[in-house]
């Protein structure tokens, strides 16, 4: 790589936009900054776009390293003399005599989390996110979530993550999907669980009673003489299955809800109800 401009060497700084007495932070935040600005795929259209990111790759790969950047304050520091000359260039290519040339390196990987709600789980989600990555451009990021995501599952987004160093492309964005927990269903895998309250009129006689689902209530027919923690089976009321299968299925388990409190006129309709049932038991037995 060249470091002259024509007879002269190139102030690195003045081409980072950064003060002599910069931190290493400070650099690599400017070249990454800079190089996000400037990278030819950003800028298609602008012929000067490459020349200006090798030029900054070149800066970055002298002042991005300590041991060089000591060489080239050392060789060309403020004031000029030996270092604003070509000769001054050649001692500086002798500093830096055995130092392996810049290799371009994939930017890191960046991970964000971000949460859904069953709902979106079921249909899937389109999701707007902000990245701040530590080249500190916020950013802000589109992503669409598949239906039937289960928590924990991750979303590798290529090419999104932070810039990479010396021309090389940057890192990927994986997005780790959260899921809420809901207040009415359970969920394993693509299948949901519910309990659902009935009356012991509904369970003794039998009726319609509404189900909950994620797509609204619907009614089903209780069977007369429905046991508490029955359970009922609805197919394809669950959530949809990743790889495309058909949806899973919702469990409702019956709970009897007893009528309280009760005065004296009911009370004494539920004794005489329950001195008929223990006839009938004893009845039954005989």
């Amino acid at each position: 790589m060249s470091f002259l401009d024509g007879r002269r060497v190139k102030d690195f700084y003045k081409i980072l936009g950064v003060t002599r007495n910069a931190d290493d932070n400070e650099i690599r935040k400017a070249y990454r900054r800079l190089a996000r600005r400037y990278h030819p795929d950003t800028q298609p259209d602008d012929p000067l776009a490459g020349a200006r990111f090798r030029e900054l790759t070149e800066a970055y790969d002298v002042l991005g390293d300590p041991p060089k950047r000591r060489a080239y304050d050392a060789v060309f520091g403020e004031g000029g003399g030996a270092g604003s000359t070509a000769g001054g260039f050649e001692a500086f290519l002798s500093h830096l005599l055995g130092t392996a040339p810049a290799v371009a390196r994939k930017g890191a990987d960046l991970e964000i989390e971000t949460e859904l709600v069953l709902d979106q789980v079921a249909s899937g989600a389109v999701v707007t996110l902000v990245l701040t990555p530590p080249s500190g451009q916020v950013r802000r990021l589109r992503v669409k979530i598949p239906p039937g995501v289960e928590d924990g599952t991750v979303v590798r987004l290529p090419r999104e993550g932070d810039p990479g160093d010396f021309g090389g492309p940057p890192g990927d964005l994986m997005v780790r999907v959260r899921v809420a927990q809901h207040p009415v269903f359970r969920r394993e895998r693509a299948n949901l669980y519910a309990d659902l309250p009935i009356s012991v009129f509904t369970a003794v006689l039998g009726g319609p009673v509404n189900c909950p689902s994620l797509e609204g209530d619907f009614v089903f027919e209780i069977p007369a003489g429905t046991q508490g923690n029955s359970v009922f089976r609805f197919n394809g009321r669950g959530l949809p299955h990743t790889k495309g299968e058909a949806r899973g299925h919702l469990e409702v388990r019956i709970l009897l809800q007893i009528p309280l409190p009760i005065d004296s006129v009911q009370r004494g309709l539920w004794e005489t109800l329950a001195q008929d049932s223990a006839s009938a038991f004893v009845s039954a037995g005989e």
